[in-house]
């Protein structure tokens, strides 16, 4: 797990001016164990790593071919590139034990489609100096960021933003649609980022890049019903597989263990493997939150070396208060905080890799809202005139649940009642200065498909998990310079999960049909009829009282709406309406000041 940083441009020489070290040294965090550097007259190259896999100086970066053709940066895991390895070891001369190395020789073997070969996380840059090429590529699920914006004829690329900035020497001005898409779903689309022509290599993609044209190429295409094999046996060796293959470390591996049915199975297949297994729980003092006994007794249960921090409110407010100019991107999911406690915590007792369940939820239907819409499609196929007449009666009740609950249900396609489903604003009017035909859910009918239920999923997948969810996992992990690996997201599981009917996954009454008729034999019944829980926070109670101060400051402060399409007397109402306790608006609210703080940090920086 580490960070790169670089620039190109094949048509003139690089000046001497690029602040090559400055940018790496923003990524330190992401690779405390070393830098590199590799320059020549069109390209500079920076790196920070974190060892993981050989830990000698054969395994650092920039890494360059034998033939001194090629220079490589990478960062992630190559979680087969054993057996790659197995297939080219005679083909090449080896300096090292390293992934790396396996996968800038499989580049030079196969050549573009060697992506295909490799189950992982990762980013890359891989230079052809005597083509002047460059070839770039991002993992299935995008778990590892990869940046990049173009100007005249210089490329620059980054494994964060703040670096991309330092060494294009470019203060970034916002995207007003992407900052409309933070605020109401809570993260940006695949390829845009928050500011104006600065994008993200979409997941599952890669482009070649020469004569200053970019040509870009999806290698992540994975189709419903393409195996045969799902029965409980297929799953249960694919799992164990992958399992094994994320514990391969020359650093020490924990788990994270919650006391839900995903983390709770990596744990379980992860004991099987390595007796001395650490495994990292967080609990609350507040009990209304509080799952940590769980954790702990299944811990005891498969005998796992278990490390517990209870964590009180003021422990999450502090956290909350030190995340102010953490991050070079607004993160508006609020288990952040919990999860920068949980990896500091397991980073200090002693390991360096974490295993987690993340995933489990959007492939095998762990949602609240998948239910929903599963009884949406059937209520759609219900006559209009009926459908009315429930949808009045509904709307006799004011209580805010049950307007929300008549919006939903008055949708009248699939598209729209899941847009009205992942939308933080829902039925409040748009504070952003923005079209609101704009509002809806990105390229949805990529996803359609006969099992449209599995088309919400994936859709899912491809959106909230990889730029909401894994954007936490990493940039709360790196912060603390410990790797996180998800068994969950591997090729074979992934390729498994997509092959399962809807209604293997969800019924109307229950969730994650086939991963708990798995885990049945592998987990108590204490875990696998509990409710589900994730990381709760209780923003709704804290902006009404510990954090009214804070978020008044920052709402009714004009300055901090510098730059930003967001307008502020909107905002001063939804606030005055949540504080009212008429309406519960903390989603939406939330989303909006963590915009808010991140430009102040910005602007004052």
């Amino acid at each position: 797990m580490c960070g790169f940083v670089g620039v190109v441009n094949f048509s003139e020489n690089l000046n001497n001016e690029i602040k090559i070290q400055s940018a790496n040294d923003l990524m330190i965090k992401r690779g405390p164990d070393s830098e590199g550097y590799f320059s020549n007259n069109f390209s500079h190259f920076g790196f920070r790593r974190l060892s993981i896999l050989d830990l000698t100086e054969a395994g650092n970066q920039p890494m360059i071919s034998d033939n001194r053709r090629y220079v490589c940066v990478f960062n992630g895991e190559i979680y087969n590139y054993k057996k790659i390895f197995e297939k080219l070891k005679d083909k090449f001369k080896w300096k090292s034990k390293s992934d790396t190395e396996v996968l800038l020789n499989s580049y030079i073997y196969w050549g573009d489609d060697f992506v295909n070969k490799l189950d992982g996380m990762f980013a890359f840059a891989i230079l052809d100096i005597n083509k002047k090429t460059l070839f770039c590529a991002r993992d299935r699920y995008g778990e590892k960021p990869f940046f990049y914006y173009k100007k005249n004829n210089y490329l620059y690329f980054a494994s964060s933003l703040s670096s991309l900035e330092t060494i294009s020497n470019e203060f970034f001005n916002y995207d007003n649609s992407s900052i409309s898409d933070f605020v109401n779903f809570g993260h940006t689309s695949n390829s845009k980022t928050i500011f104006d022509k600065v994008f993200k290599l979409p997941p599952g993609s890669y482009f070649n890049y020469s004569r200053d044209q970019f040509t870009f190429y999806k290698y992540n295409n994975l189709k419903e019903n393409t195996l045969k094999t799902l029965d409980k046996n297929y799953f249960d060796s694919i799992i164990k597989e992958s399992v094994r293959d994320k514990l391969n470390s020359d650093r020490p591996v924990g788990v994270f263990l919650s006391s839900g049915i995903d983390s709770s199975l990596i744990a379980h297949l992860s004991k099987k493997e390595n007796s001395y297994l650490k495994t990292f729980s967080i609990g609350f003092k507040n009990k209304i939150y509080d799952e940590s006994s769980l954790s702990k007794k299944f811990a005891n249960l498969i005998q796992s070396k278990h490390y517990e921090k209870i964590i009180s409110e003021q422990d999450l407010l502090s956290e909350l208060m030190k995340i102010k100019g953490m991050f070079d991107e607004p993160i508006t999911d609020p288990s952040l905080i919990p999860t920068l406690i949980m990896t500091r915590f397991a980073k200090s007792n002693g390991v360096d890799v974490c295993l987690s369940g993340d995933g489990g939820d959007e492939l095998f239907g762990g949602y609240n809202y998948y239910t929903l819409m599963r009884y949406k499609l059937t209520y759609l196929k219900i006559p209009y005139l009926i459908r009315l007449g429930i949808e009045k009666l509904i709307s006799k009740n004011r209580n805010h649940k049950y307007l929300l609950l008549k919006n939903f249900l008055s949708k009248k396609d699939v598209e729209s009642s899941f847009t009205f489903l992942k939308s933080l604003k829902k039925d409040f009017f748009n504070v952003v200065n923005f079209d609101e035909k704009d509002l809806e859910l990105k390229n949805f009918d990529n996803y359609l498909s006969f099992d449209t239920l599995n088309s919400i999923l994936n859709y899912d997948i491809n959106n909230n998990l990889i730029d909401n969810y894994l954007v936490k996992l990493d940039r709360a992990s790196m912060n603390n310079s410990l790797e996180c690996r998800l068994p969950f997201l591997s090729k074979k599981i992934t390729n498994f999960a997509s092959s399962l009917n809807s209604d293997q996954k969800i019924s109307f009454f229950r969730k994650k049909l086939f991963l708990r008729s798995y885990a049945n034999k592998h987990l108590p019944k204490f875990l696998l009829n509990k409710k589900k829980r994730g990381f709760e926070i209780p923003i709704k109670e804290w902006l009404r009282n510990d954090l009214y101060e804070w978020s008044k400051d920052l709402i009714y402060d004009q300055q901090n709406y510098n730059k930003l399409p967001i307008i502020q007397d909107k905002v001063k109402k939804l606030f005055i309406l949540h504080q009212s306790k008429k309406r519960d608006v903390h989603p939406y609210l939330w989303s909006i000041l963590m915009m808010l703080e991140f430009n102040r940090n910005r602007l004052n920086n």
